[in-house]
């Protein structure tokens, strides 16, 4: 795919600054901010493939997995496979965000196995430190939210939204989720244990042009502030199919 220009987001916020202050939404409700976030992703059909590496507190690699995206928004879907160096499948997951019910996940240990029971979507995948509710953006779609209004988030003007894990684990309790208020872009999530410690920090680090109307995700960082580990996500290239299989990516 043709190299497209890349930036920084407080770059780009800079850039744009001037023409979106007078844009911003304005918001009554945690389901308004989850609204507004999901109406600015695309409506066609994509698929991202890119790169996971999970880097240990020393920036020493431990381990390297290609991620394969089939996002459908428009249907409100998003089928997400993670592979290992040698290929390996560590699971295939298709979530499903019915307007009326409850969310969907069905989960495969390969994409021509038969569907097993779907793992803690909050639990890490593999070694690294992000899961599969971070890959499939779950948490734009949960119901449960509290709106905590407007703050500052790097740069940006943001809207807070915060919720109990749907699923509480004994790690993961409380999940906070900043969603700029002009652009409608995810900007961080953090993850908080019943103390609020901070356990996991995803940041969106840098955003890529697609085409005029279309910019997406770059590069995103999930971090430990504990250890010093993190995990880096990188999108390698990104097409259109025409016709995306409604049972998912077979890959």
């Amino acid at each position: 795919m043709r190299p497209r220009p890349r930036t920084a987001l407080p770059a780009l916020a800079a850039a744009l600054a001037g023409a979106l202050t007078a844009a911003a939404a304005e918001f009554g409700s945690a389901g308004d901010v989850l609204a507004f976030a999901r109406s600015r992703l695309p409506r066609e059909p994509m698929r991202v493939e890119g790169t996971l590496r999970a880097k240990a507190p020393n920036h020493f690699t431990r381990a390297t997995y290609k991620v394969d995206w089939l996002l459908n928004w428009g249907e409100r879907e998003a089928c997400c496979a993670v592979l290992d160096e040698r290929g390996r499948y560590l699971g295939q997951l298709r979530a499903e965000y019915p307007r009326d019910a409850s969310p969907r996940y069905t989960f495969r240990p390969r994409p021509e196995a038969d569907p097993v029971s779907a793992p803690d979507l909050l639990e890490p995948i593999g070694k690294t430190d992000v899961s599969w509710s971070d890959l499939t953006l779950a948490f734009l779609w949960w119901r449960e939210g509290t709106y905590q209004g407007k703050v500052m988030k790097r740069g940006r003007e943001a809207a807070l939204v915060e919720f109990a894990a749907p699923d509480p684990d004994d790690e993961v309790q409380t999940v906070r989720v900043w969603i700029d208020s002009h652009l409608g872009l995810l900007l961080q999530v953090n993850y908080y244990d019943r103390n609020e410690k901070l356990l996991r920090s995803l940041r969106i680090s840098t955003i890529k042009k697609i085409r005029d109307d279309l910019w997406i995700v770059k590069n995103l960082d999930m971090i430990r502030p504990l250890s010093g580990a993190r995990t880096k996500f990188t999108v390698e290239d990104v097409t259109f199919p025409s016709s995306p299989s409604r049972g998912g990516t077979r890959h």
